[in-house]
């Protein structure tokens, strides 16, 4: 029995990846049944660029909506429940997937029994140096992660389990965490076809790096069950008393966090640490986590009061 795949893209202004994403998706060796586009509010020329492509080659199965939802995860279910078919393949723009991506799904999925869910993975190896210290201290280099872009779910489990939580942050670690845990059975990890980002992978500098963490971190607050906000904040605020108590605590705090962030999380996080980085380079991955934890607990502390006020707020046309 054909496997029928109903492609399903969010973006939110493309227009630098746009035309090399719809070439990635128009060379596949399979071509998905439907392509579903999700323009995610977007005040760029992508979902003009999307139209003409799809006019100029005749898709009549590609299919651009516009909408003004505000998360990449409410942008999706929109994407889910406008699609025909049972299985929803993800992807997003401005990455780089295989020409035989949904050939080599297919056929994974295939020689699997009562399969519902095929995770894809994504390799990161940033180029950029900068990207790199940042990418040591949040996904890890290397790290082969599950992702949802690249990934094929069937209707069934999101009937059974629920859609993406409506979050701009973290609901994919949820729901892929969840999924794992439902039952192993119909869940599997597709690790053939690795895919990675065009260039940059998370922040080309510090400014970047600051309103992309922000953004990301306001958005956790809302997330039901979800301590590590707290976790955060409580422990800045054990620091901030300790120094308040004896200042003499500081060479103390600085050591302890430096080993943690310089040392312990980089080495848990990444494979082969010390063959990616050179010990020169501790100093400046440790500076890199101190600055994004800062701007987690400023992310946290805007987000709380956000969640008070009953209001949430996006950021990514600063740095998109």
């Amino acid at each position: 029995m054909k496997i029928k795949i109903s492609l399903i893209l969010p973006y939110y202004n493309e227009k630098k990846s746009v035309s090399r994403t719809l070439s990635l998706i128009d060379s596949q060796t399979i071509s998905p049944d439907e392509v579903i586009f999700i323009n995610s509010n977007s005040s760029d020329s992508t979902t003009v660029f999307i139209d003409n492509f799809i006019k100029s080659k005749k898709k009549i199965n590609w299919h651009n909506y516009n909408t003004k939802l505000e998360t990449p995860s409410e942008a999706k279910n929109f994407g889910i429940n406008k699609s025909k078919y049972d299985w929803c393949a993800f992807m997003d723009f401005d990455i780089n997937f295989p020409s035989n991506w949904i050939e080599n799904q297919i056929t994974f999925i295939s020689g699997k029994k009562n399969i519902l869910v095929s995770f894809g993975v994504i390799k990161l190896n940033p180029k950029n140096y900068f990207d790199r210290l940042v990418i040591s201290q949040t996904y890890g280099i290397n790290s082969n992660n599950p992702v949802i872009p690249s990934s094929f779910i069937n209707k069934d489990y999101f009937n059974n389990f629920g859609l993406f939580l409506p979050y701009r942050s973290f609901y994919d670690k949820i729901f892929i965490k969840q999924a794992m845990k439902n039952n192993i059975s119909f869940i599997s990890i597709n690790d053939n076809n690795p895919i990675s980002y065009f260039d940059i992978n998370y922040a080309k500098n510090l400014s970047e790096l600051f309103y992309k963490t922000l953004n990301y971190t306001i958005q956790t607050v809302y997330i039901d069950k979800n301590i590590v906000p707290y976790i955060y904040l409580v422990l800045l605020s054990i620091f901030i008393l300790l120094i308040i108590i004896d200042i003499n605590y500081i060479p103390l705090l600085f050591l302890s966090t430096f080993i943690l962030r310089g040392l312990i999380l980089p080495i848990k996080k990444n494979k082969q640490f010390f063959k990616i980085f050179k010990l020169k380079d501790i100093p400046n991955i440790f500076l890199i986590g101190l600055f994004i934890d800062f701007i987690k607990c400023i992310g946290f502390c805007v987000g709380l009061v956000l969640k008070i006020l009953n209001k949430k707020i996006r950021l990514d046309f600063i740095y998109k």
